[in-house]
């Protein structure tokens, strides 16, 4: 029987949370309708007692904060570190990691910075290889890996997206565990699925990667027939360089995807194809 990472779980365990999930394709015409939150998202937002909240500021104040933020509390802007001359690097992409604790910001010298969110510490590592002459491509994408995925032991692994290729970084030790290469691409979007070891890249070649975690291969290219220039009313993919992708929050065959050409796309993968597409939005 061919492996299929998109197969339906048969685990009892695995609870329907009531949005769009089958094993048929996602129809042009269906309601594109999903919960913003799972149970787990809205019980881990609920205000914890007071002494609770004061260790939790202490321990992760980036983390903290958004908490505050999703429980109605308001929100203070105010810079919790800087880190000397490394502040001074342009920054093209970032994202904290799934415990809160660190971030990753990608910059335009092509090296990811890793620092803390704990009170008191700083730069934690500086990803990509520092040698004299040499300019490496700008980092252009960066998603940490989701740590319910538990599709391995190794904790704080980070994608990053350089040029036409992938990097899976150990953040907490700097070492490259695997590279994936797409010739004839440039690679400006990263998505991880939220519930199971896949994720996905886009870029300049306007089409849309599925890779399977564990085996690092493609499971599913989502193909774009778009010519150049701007493509409206059009469910034939993007005609132009994409910047954005994300996975819809209920559904692991569904993802969205934007750039240059004024539109948003909705993939299916079991299709392969766009199922629908919404004009309008530019996207860079």
């Amino acid at each position: 029987m061919a492996f299929d990472p998109f197969a339906r779980p048969t685990d009892d365990s695995v609870a329907d949370d009531g949005g769009y999930e089958s094993d048929g394709p996602l129809a042009s015409s269906a309601p594109f309708v999903s919960k913003a939150l799972t149970t787990e998202e809205r019980a881990a937002m609920q205000v914890r007692g007071q002494g609770g909240e004061e260790e939790e500021r202490e321990a992760a104040p980036v983390a903290a904060a958004l908490k505050s933020q999703g429980s109605g509390l308001h929100l203070e802007h105010k810079v919790l570190h800087s880190f000397g001359k490394e502040a001074g690097k342009e920054a093209l992409c970032g994202q904290l990691a799934p415990d809160g604790h660190m971030a990753a910001v990608g910059c335009r010298d092509g090296r990811v910075r890793v620092v803390s969110t704990r009170p008191g510490t700083g730069l934690m590592h500086t990803l990509g290889d520092d040698v004299p002459g040499v300019t490496l491509a700008c980092c252009t994408a960066l998603r940490w890996r989701p740590e319910q995925w538990k599709s391995s032991d190794t904790k704080n692994v980070l994608l990053v997206a350089r040029d036409d290729e992938i990097l899976h970084y150990h953040a907490t030790s700097g070492r490259v565990m695997s590279v994936v290469k797409e010739a004839d691409n440039q690679i400006y979007a990263l998505a991880t699925c939220p519930s199971h070891p896949i994720w996905a890249s886009a870029g300049v070649d306007r089409n849309v990667r599925v890779y399977d975690e564990g085996r690092q291969g493609v499971a599913h290219t989502l193909v774009s027939g778009g010519g150049g220039g701007m493509a409206q009313d059009s469910h034939t993919g993007h005609s132009n360089s994409v910047y954005a992708l994300t996975w819809a929050p209920s559904d692991r065959n569904v993802l969205l995807s934007g750039g240059w050409d004024n539109t948003v796309q909705i993939w299916d993968c079991r299709t392969g194809t766009a199922v629908r597409s919404i004009f309008g939005p530019y996207i860079c």
